[in-house]
């Protein structure tokens, strides 16, 4: 994946928790102000996303370990200390998602916590289409072979964590902390989680401060080999696998191309979508069918159609599809033509277009009437009325 999303964010914020953690060992911090930035810094990545909570218990065990020798008592309460100034910064969020959804960990633990527009089989779908992703090559996700491979992960990591532990029993702050954390998130995301670079982007600022102290002394031969190292991944990545690339991006800054020619250019659905906030009336609400997130630029709100992670249209049949819709006041459909994605290979993909598409089009042939099309999307009017 080229794109890290809001990880940066959480990577960033776990790398200051670990600095300033550094620092609060290595120099004099009688007062324990370095210590307990280090755990705002840790709030901070809780509050990002949700994966970004486990930065303050992976943060919290690193501190226990750190302060051991110097007595169990006194470690472990400095240690829920740190946690507990750290848990200050996202528990208002957590208040605020239990507020908005009825459920302070939305979507999750829907079983024991509920949670509007969400059921515990769309929590289901929502957690396999995530697991899929470590599907091994040439086998099929089945439950049984998305467990074994997740636990697989899991224990990996952990063992490579007590490792790490054992390893850097007598290193020095800066490569203890920053390993050990790398380390406990690691086995945080591969046990809670799933397995994926992205989700594991806060360990990796860590893991490489180790691998530069690990290499002090050679910095002249190392040096220019991770430069250019660096610039050729940075160069690939801007041309091949970032939207825009590099040339159209400059392109659009200089002026020599205009924003919409790029969307029209590069959004299929673009005219289609043009169309619609043209000419819909405000208090539209369409459905969009389509296997790409393709609903920002609507005018109006736009619901996403993805059978894996939403859980506020269901595809069990097409009478409880129209139920959804008239539920959600739904006006309108933009529906993707399912035929395009017939072969595709995308684990997750394959069942929208057996299950998702089709339905939709059903809908569309017998409730809805067509009022645009072009480039393989047709936006149709509905008309469901009971």
């Amino acid at each position: 994946m080229a794109t890290a999303m809001v990880d940066l964010s959480t990577a960033a914020y776990a790398m200051m928790a670990v600095y300033t953690f550094c620092r609060s060992r290595e120099g004099n911090d009688s007062s324990g102000r370095w210590l307990m930035l280090s755990a705002v810094f840790a709030g901070f990545a809780g509050t990002t996303k949700l994966n970004g909570v486990w930065v303050i218990p992976s943060m919290g065990i690193v501190v226990l370990l750190a302060g051991w020798p110097e007595g169990c008592r006194r470690a472990a309460a400095t240690a829920l200390r740190y946690i507990g100034v750290a848990a200050a910064f996202v528990v208002p969020w957590f208040v605020k998602t239990w507020i908005v959804t009825g459920n302070p960990l939305y979507p999750a633990f829907y079983r024991f916590l509920g949670g509007y527009e969400w059921t515990s089989g769309g929590w289901e779908r929502f957690h396999t289409y995530h697991w899929q992703f470590n599907t091994p090559p040439g086998m099929e996700p089945t439950p049984s072979v998305l467990f074994w491979v997740h636990w697989a992960h899991a224990w990996v990591a952990l063992l490579v964590a007590v490792a790490v532990v054992v390893v850097t029993r007598k290193s020095k702050p800066a490569i203890s902390a920053a390993a050990r954390f790398a380390a406990f998130f690691t086995v945080a995301i591969c046990a809670f989680s799933f397995y994926t670079l992205r989700y594991l982007f806060a360990a990796l600022p860590p893991a490489f401060v180790c691998i530069a102290f690990a290499t002090r002394g050679r910095d002249r031969l190392f040096a220019p080999v991770v430069c250019v190292a660096a610039t050729l991944l940075a160069y690939g990545i801007g041309i091949k696998h970032v939207k825009p690339d590099l040339a159209s991006a400059i392109a659009v800054a200089t002026g020599k191309l205009s924003g919409d020619d790029y969307l029209s250019q590069n959004l299929p659905d673009y005219e289609a979508v043009a169309f619609a906030n043209r000419n819909l009336p405000d208090n539209s609400r369409i459905v969009v069918g389509s296997l790409e997130v393709w609903t920002a630029y609507y005018r109006f709100p736009a619901f996403w159609s993805d059978y894996w992670r939403q859980d506020s249209l269901h595809y069990d049949s097409k009478e409880r599809l129209l139920s959804d819709m008239r539920r959600l006041g739904v006006t309108h459909l933009m529906l993707q033509d399912p035929h395009l994605h017939e072969n595709t290979t995308h684990l997750a993909d394959r069942v929208r277009v057996k299950v998702e598409l089709p339905l939709l089009a059903e809908v569309a042939g017998s409730h809805g009437e067509k009022l645009f099309e072009a480039n393989g999307f047709t936006l149709y009017r509905l008309r469901l009325v009971n």
